[in-house]
């Protein structure tokens, strides 16, 4: 495994991690703030739609963030993967 193909694998890990860090930290935060957990299912007809909405909504604002200061992070390591990459070769145009 050559380091560019690390680098990807890297990435690929931490983009995981984020997002899964990014989703426990805003349900446990939804709790300490409303006193329930977050609604499972949105679609639930049980499920109140202002809550399903604002939950929806901030989840995927705060994911959204997470994932831009996580790519801009990563900005120079995956500008040379793209130089690298073979796709890249005037000869595979």
């Amino acid at each position: 495994m050559d380091t560019s193909d690390k680098k990807l694998l890297l990435y690929g890990i931490g983009s995981i991690l984020v997002g899964t860090v990014i989703r426990a930290a805003a349900r446990q935060l939804w709790q300490s703030t409303k006193g329930t957990p977050p609604p499972e299912d949105p679609g639930d007809p049980e499920v109140d739609t202002t809550q399903a909405m604002a939950w929806t909504v901030g989840l995927a604002v705060v994911s959204g963030v997470a994932k831009l200061l996580y790519r801009s992070a990563f900005s120079d390591q995956l500008s040379d993967l793209k130089e690298q990459s073979p796709l890249n070769d005037e000869e595979n145009v």
